[in-house]
């Protein structure tokens, strides 16, 4: 047995809750194993375990096992690879039932936890907050893209957060509602569903009739009502607007944001 698997051994026998290898453990240690160990012998040991923020370093197996190591690493890596960035507290939501919380307390011990075993390039993409640029472009984009080509534009947010891991509902919820130009959050009686814009099955011609009333009430002084609107599109269409495409105030008015925003992109 080598001496590095030597103190690996002692310290699961001797120091199961964890050890902070400083100059007094490490004599200690040396008196346990009945030889020196070398600073690189201490490095090497460390590196093969968690060490948390106070220096207390833990063997793996004391925190998960194997396989759900391998599950954690394999599930960031492919949630990176597709969506480029996660949040800890996500993951951390999703696995805590199989790790020893005792250990990985919250979402930042479980981000340190998991740069042991995961390469940097990936245990370091961490989404803080939504920011403009290319990386947030990409996170939108795949929502968008998982809703629309997966799910043929609609589907419940509780299955799309279980699609999503590495998101909160909260941040999958701020995307949906404030990012993407393509998507909307509907509170249905069943649950709140993510939609498509082309879901509404909106009259060709509503656009146009939306923004020459829009002209008209702006040269009255009057602002946009959406919930007044109902009855000014009911009037000129002939039927219940909101009802026969399923929308609320809230609902109208984001998709006149969405499509403002993509003209003005134009």
């Amino acid at each position: 047995m080598s001496l590095e698997a030597k103190v690996i051994e002692v310290i699961r026998t001797k120091y199961p809750d964890g050890i902070r290898i400083d100059p007094v453990k490490k004599l200690m240690l040396e008196n346990l194993v009945g030889e020196p160990i070398s600073d690189e012998i201490v490095e090497a040991v460390k590196k093969s375990m968690y060490t948390d923020r106070n220096g207390v370093s833990f063997l793996m197996e004391s925190i998960a096992t194997e396989d759900v190591i391998k599950q954690i690493s394999s599930s960031i890596i492919d949630f990176v690879d597709r969506f480029s960035k996660y949040e800890p507290e996500a993951f951390y939501d999703l696995y805590k039932g199989q790790i020893n919380t005792s250990i990985i307390r919250n979402a930042n011990d479980f981000q340190d936890f998991v740069a042991t075993f995961i390469p940097k390039r990936y245990s370091t993409k961490t989404l803080v907050r939504l920011r403009g640029g290319q990386g947030l472009e990409h996170i939108v984009e795949a929502v968008e893209d998982l809703v629309i080509e997966q799910h043929v534009g609609c589907v419940s947010l509780d299955s799309l957060k279980q699609e999503l891991p590495g998101f909160t509902e909260s941040r999958l919820v701020s995307i949906i509602t404030t990012k993407s130009r393509k998507l909307i959050l509907i509170d249905d009686p069943s649950g709140y569903m993510v939609e498509t814009l082309d879901l509404f099955g909106f009259p060709e011609d509503f656009i146009d009739v939306f923004r020459e009333m829009q002209e008209k009430l702006a040269s009255y002084g009057i602002e946009i009502n959406y919930s007044e609107m109902n009855s000014v599109l009911s009037l000129h269409y002939d039927y219940n607007f909101y009802e026969e495409h399923g929308l609320t105030p809230e609902t109208l008015e984001k998709i006149i944001r969405s499509i403002d925003a993509e003209e003005s992109d134009d």
